[in-house]
C-alpha cells in the first residue's frame, strides 16, 4: 500500500503546482527583484530585535528617514522560489525624532494570535474566508471617500504573535499574494485581457498600478491602537464568530 499512497501523493504535489506553470507572467507579477536588502525573517524574534536587524541590513538607523523601508523576504510563489516584498514603517510613533506624519494612510488589518485566530478588520475569522474578504476590500478601492483613491494606497498590515505557528504565518501571506493576483487578473478579464499572455511590459506597468503593499507592524499596532499587544493576547478567551471593536 506505501507505493500507491507514494505515488498518488506525487501526482498531488505536481498537479498542485502545474496549473499556474503555462503562465509566467503570475510569478513575474508577484516576485520581486528590486535593489533591496534581502529579509530573512525570524517571526519568533521580538519586534525590536527585527527592527534592529533590520538597520544592519541598511547599514544605518532608519528612523532617520521617517518613512517605510522595503524589504525583499525569500518566499515560495507559484511553486518557483521567488521574494515578496514587505514593508516596515520607522516613523512615528515607532521613531520618537519623527513628526506625527500628514499623510493619509489607508490599511487593511490582519492580526494572528498565539492560537492562530485571525482579526480581520476588527472581526474574527476563520482562514479560508480571508481571501474573499481581501477582494471585497480591493474592490471597494476609488469607490468612496472611506477606502483608498487608488491601489497604491492599498496596505495590508500584519501583526504577529510571537508564539504564532509560522506555517500559518506563510499561509497568510500565501492567502494575500493569491488574493491579490485573482483580483487583478479578474480585472482585466472584465476588458477582455487574458492576464497570461501580457507582454513583460504590460505586466511591469500593472506592478506599478496595483502593487502589492504587505507591511509587518512590528510594533506599530500596540503604540497607536487602543486594543494593542495585550489586546491580542485577550483574542485566547474569544471564540469565534464574536466581533471586536476597537
Amino acid at each position: 500500500m506505501k507505493t500507491p499512497l507514494l505515488f498518488i501523493s506525487i501526482i498531488l504535489l505536481l498537479t498542485s503546482c502545474s496549473p499556474n506553470n503555462n503562465c509566467k507572467n503570475r510569478f513575474d507579477f508577484i516576485s520581486n527583484n528590486d535593489s533591496i536588502p534581502i529579509l530573512n525573517l525570524v517571526f519568533t524574534k521580538s519586534a525590536e530585535t527585527i527592527r534592529e536587524e533590520m538597520n544592519e541590513l541598511y547599514g544605518f538607523d532608519l528612523c532617520d528617514k521617517c518613512t517605510w523601508a522595503d524589504f525583499r523576504m525569500p518566499f515560495t510563489i507559484e511553486c518557483q522560489k521567488g521574494s515578496l516584498k514587505v514593508m516596515v514603517d520607522f516613523d512615528s510613533p515607532i521613531c520618537g525624532n519623527c513628526p506625527i506624519p500628514v499623510r493619509k494612510r489607508h490599511y487593511f488589518s490582519i492580526m494572528i494570535n498565539q492560537r492562530n485566530q485571525l482579526l480581520v478588520e476588527g472581526e474574527l475569522v476563520e482562514m479560508d474566508s480571508l481571501q474573499s474578504k481581501v477582494e471585497k476590500y480591493l474592490a471597494t478601492v476609488g469607490h468612496n471617500e472611506m477606502t483608498p483613491e487608488t491601489f497604491k494606497q492599498v496596505n495590508f498590515r500584519l501583526f504577529w504573535n510571537q508564539d504564532s505557528n509560522i506555517d500559518y504565518l506563510h499561509d497568510v501571506l500565501m492567502v494575500l499574494y493569491k488574493s491579490h493576483l485573482t483580483f487583478v487578473e479578474s480585472k482585466l478579464e472584465e476588458d477582455g485581457i487574458d492576464f497570461c499572455t501580457l507582454e513583460k511590459t504590460k505586466i511591469t506597468e500593472l506592478k506599478e498600478q496595483y502593487p502589492l503593499r504587505i507591511e509587518f507592524d512590528l510594533g506599530k499596532v500596540d503604540r497607536m491602537q487602543p486594543l494593542g499587544i495585550d489586546g491580542i493576547m485577550e483574542l485566547e478567551d474569544i471564540e469565534m464568530g464574536e466581533e471586536i471593536e476597537y
